[in-house]
């Protein structure tokens, strides 16, 4: 008997075999599912301006094709260590380099996908999605070979590989929170004649935004600052007291 499923759902590899909802699937390589679950193998593209592949043993261990702005990005492996990132605009069929590990990295490999020297069924991209932006590029998100979950922006990183001073922190999608919590404390804010912060308690905290409008989770919470003399009335008589807080 044969057994015809739609691939209509999604990657999953978090969920039993025996238990994987139809239309899901645990692995996918040089496949296109649209959403109504039919499979599309994806073959080679011809381009008008394809740049030369770097020394060693190279092959493209992932790719995708967005519909939306008709564009193919793929991701070469290369066995010394000269990762690409590469994108085809399906219209005019000329390739970019969008990245490549060590060239664009002050010739350290920060990749880490390692130095293969023939074809590894395990060295893949998986699971690539886009996220449309209406300005500042759009972000492409992938599980790398060593499963990782990383991502870039397609206007940002040809920009910033043109430094050739990319650092691994670039494609972390988990961002870097801050290590340590805000310092404060009060102080006599000049030509200021009134004090809002009496008898109040404050503490503070913060977290990084970057250029992805992507945001960090909080720091920890800053310890309380205590005020000048909290009890006399008379020292704050007149506002001029304690009337501000400075945060670091």
């Amino acid at each position: 008997m044969v057994d015809v499923r739609g691939f209509n759902g999604g990657l999953n590899q978090d969920t039993a075999n025996e238990l994987l909802p139809a239309g899901d699937y645990i692995d996918a390589v040089n496949i296109d599912i649209n959403q109504d679950g039919v499979v599309k193998l994806l073959g080679t593209t011809e381009t008008t301006s394809l740049a030369a592949t770097p020394s060693g043993t190279n092959w493209v261990c992932g790719s995708h094709f967005d519909k939306t702005r008709q564009k193919v990005y793929y991701f070469v492996f290369n066995s010394a260590g000269y990762h690409r990132i590469v994108s085809i605009d399906a219209l005019t069929l000329v390739s970019t380099i969008l990245f490549e590990d060590r060239t664009n990295t002050g010739g350290t490999s920060i990749l880490g996908w390692g130095n293969d020297t023939s074809y590894t069924p395990t060295k893949i991209i998986k699971d690539v999605k886009m996220v449309y932006k209406d300005n500042g590029g759009d972000l492409v998100y992938f599980i790398d070979p060593l499963k990782r979950p990383l991502k870039f922006n397609t206007t940002t990183l040809p920009t910033l590989s043109a430094t050739n001073d990319v650092l691994f922190d670039y494609f972390k999608v988990i961002k870097a929170p801050p290590t340590s919590h805000p310092l404060c404390n009060y102080y006599d804010v000049a030509g200021r004649t009134v004090n809002n912060l009496r008898k109040k308690l404050f503490q503070f905290k913060y977290r990084f935004v970057y250029d992805d409008d992507e945001k960090s989770v909080w720091s920890a919470v800053s310890k309380v600052p205590l005020p000048t003399k909290a009890n006399d009335d008379a020292y704050y008589a007149d506002g001029t007291k304690s009337n501000g807080i400075y945060v670091s």
